[in-house]
């Protein structure tokens, strides 16, 4: 009986004592900077092979134990390794250089909260005092850090001795660790990081490469170059816009690149893993997407965003590069506040329009009227849409334009619209996924505040004006011209040119009989003699002849 309490002390003594990992760090980045970062360091003491039988909880303001809320992934650690998991990653990277090896919520600390690790279910080790807010305590940490001392824990008693602190508000001001007066002292594994923020790699049939997109590639703890390697059909290189090859080899701190996928590929999905290798870290990959995208599918671009004043309207101008048999292969997507809130897929319906055609899609059909003067040809709320919202554009199931970054609130950013628009440049689009804010003019926020009317207001949407002289293959229209507003019911047109050369306009009604003509002054045609119905308007320059219908409501 006696050697039987002996043995389960013994147990005891091994759970308790004999860990393999340990808590050993805490920030709570600067105020200035949106109390972030925030993250958790731990130890690797032992060699882990499953490191799944431990979890990390936070206890907030002293309201006691929340118990296990991340779980590690069944993965091993080894021996002397540092285990960094973030409340978010962007912010992290900025501030310490290097990717996190997990993101969760549970690191969503404050300067006041304490840790607790766990190991099968039970409590491990512990910073701070779960039962205490640690605001005024002396363990707090706001805006600042704590460290663990070399040769202690974990201790399943919080011992104030074991630990080092930058004090409270330490870290303000600062905009990354390497320069702060008070330094975080960090003790990432080498590794290499790769920080992208790719959609996918696309680009029309007959027309590559794609766009390119950049990636960084972080070397921490390395003696030795860093070789980054393409998977088939993509290519890469360390300058934007030349010297492309299948790898490219990099210092040993890394540097930023440019992929893309390569020109002279058939329609179709691409896929494959980019390596980057350095001697004594593992491999760091990342899959790369891309499509070949046939024309039938890229006739439709987005070509306008606008957030009307309070009382105005909200939504877009699309353009129709090419004549479009069925309309319903394409359809809209709001991406709200940086991806907290994607609306359902606004589906167009089944019908034809022409080259040279613009589409007007509103959140509704009264304010739309009121502040344009004519009907939107769609309403939907899917465009209901703030000023830093992201619309896009698929076709056949495939992202074909974008106005916006993905996940990425708008607010405060070069692309904002907020109370104002942006209008694609001429001879741009599509962009697929690849956002580029050179290809769109901006009104600036708040340039629609307090207007009544697109005609009468200082900077008015430049509805209707967009040209394209860019002809991706045979079947695509050249348009040389814009007419706007159209629908009217303002009594004049105006219409637009790439080209100085005097502009002959006629009017014909629905069966083919001459109603007026003139040529153009002040690219303004009058129209206020003509009633309400459909005509087609025949513009003539240079020996060029392109028709368009005109509703006068």
């Amino acid at each position: 009986m006696k050697k039987f309490h002996i043995f389960i002390l013994s147990a005891i003594s091994l759970t308790v004592f004999s860990q393999d990992l340990a808590i050993t760090g805490v920030i709570d980045g600067p105020s200035s900077g949106g109390g972030i970062p925030k993250a958790i360091e731990l130890h690797v003491i032992n060699n882990i092979p499953d490191l799944s039988i431990y979890g990390v909880g936070s206890a907030n303001n002293g309201g006691g134990t929340d118990g296990e809320e991340f779980t590690f992934p069944a993965v091993s650690a080894s021996s002397g390794d540092y285990i960094y998991i973030a409340f978010e990653t962007t912010s992290f990277t900025d501030y310490l250089g290097f990717l996190p090896d997990y993101s969760s919520q549970v690191a969503g600390i404050n300067g006041d909260d304490a840790i607790e690790l766990f190991k099968e279910g039970n409590v491990v080790d512990v910073f701070g005092d779960i039962n205490t807010d640690g605001s005024g305590e002396p363990w707090e940490y706001r805006d600042g850090w704590a460290i663990r001392l070399d040769g202690f824990g974990p201790n399943t008693t919080f011992t104030l001795s074991e630990w080092q602190f930058s004090g409270v508000d330490a870290t303000d001001g600062c905009t990354n660790n390497a320069t702060c007066s008070s330094v975080f002292p960090i003790n990432p594994n080498p590794r290499i990081s790769l920080i992208e923020s790719i959609n996918s790699l696309n680009y029309e049939l007959d027309n590559g490469p794609s766009f390119e997109k950049n990636i960084d590639v972080v070397g921490t703890g390395l003696t030795n170059d860093i070789i980054v390697t393409m998977p088939i059909n993509f290519e890469v290189s360390s300058t934007s816009g030349s010297a492309f090859s299948n790898s490219v080899t990099l210092p040993p701190s890394g540097s930023e690149i440019f992929v893309r996928l390569a020109s002279g590929l058939t329609q179709g999905t691409y896929s494959g893993d980019m390596t980057a290798t350095s001697v004594g870290v593992s491999d760091e990959i990342l899959t790369l997407p891309g499509d070949v995208i046939s024309s039938d599918f890229t006739g439709l671009i987005i070509t306008a965003v606008f957030d009307g004043p309070l009382s105005g309207p909200a939504g877009i101008e699309l353009f129709a590069r090419q004549n479009i048999p069925d309309l319903s292969v394409y359809g809209l997507r709001a991406q709200r506040n940086g991806g907290l809130n994607t609306t359902e897929l606004f589906t167009f319906p089944s019908v034809s329009i022409s080259a040279g055609e613009y589409l007007y899609v509103a959140s509704e059909a009264s304010d739309f009227n009121s502040f344009f003067g004519f009907e939107p040809d769609y309403t939907t709320t899917v465009v209901l849409i703030n000023g830093d919202d992201l619309m896009q554009l698929s076709g056949n199931g495939q992202t074909i334009d974008v106005y916006g970054e993905f996940n990425q609130d708008g607010s405060g950013e070069p692309w904002e619209y907020s109370d104002g628009w942006a209008y694609r440049m001429n001879n741009t689009g599509p962009n697929f996924a690849n956002f580029n804010t050179s290809n769109w003019s901006f009104s600036g926020v708040n340039a629609l505040d307090g207007e009544t009317t697109n005609a009468t207001a200082v900077t008015p949407v430049p509805i209707g004006t967009f040209v394209t002289t860019l002809s991706t293959n045979s079947s695509l229209y050249i348009s040389n011209y814009g007419v706007y507003p159209n629908p009217t019911s303002l009594g004049f047109v105006n219409i637009t040119s790439v080209d100085y050369n005097d502009i002959k306009v006629a009017v014909y009604d629905i069966l083919g009989k001459l109603i007026k003509s003139d040529v153009l002054i002040n690219n303004r045609f009058n129209v206020s003699d003509l009633n309400t119905g459909v005509y087609i308007l025949k513009i003539s320059q240079n020996n060029t002849i392109v028709t368009k219908k005109l509703v006068i409501k």
